[in-house]
């Protein structure tokens, strides 16, 4: 997996670990990130692996929905107080 390091994907893939990312605005950067996923493609399906568990536990329905809850209850405490 290769991807510019722009918005909230740095918080998800991890540069070498769960996917390349190159700098924004800088393709010969991104065509290199995919390239390395290319001429390697164990460690680009080990990276790609890791990068969908992390989704999975992160951004799955219950995991989004736990956070709002703890949210939510934070600012109901807050206007308690």
């Amino acid at each position: 997996m290769a991807s510019t390091a722009v918005g909230d994907i740095p918080g998800v893939v991890q540069d070498g670990v769960s996917g390349r990312l190159a700098p924004p605005r800088d393709a010969g950067e991104l065509a290199a990130a995919i390239e390395s996923c290319l001429a390697d493609p164990a460690t680009g399906r080990a990276m790609g692996a890791r990068g969908r568990d992390t989704v999975a536990r992160e951004y799955s329905i219950a995991a989004m929905a736990a956070r709002l809850e703890e949210l939510y209850t934070s600012a109901v405490r807050g206007g308690r107080r």
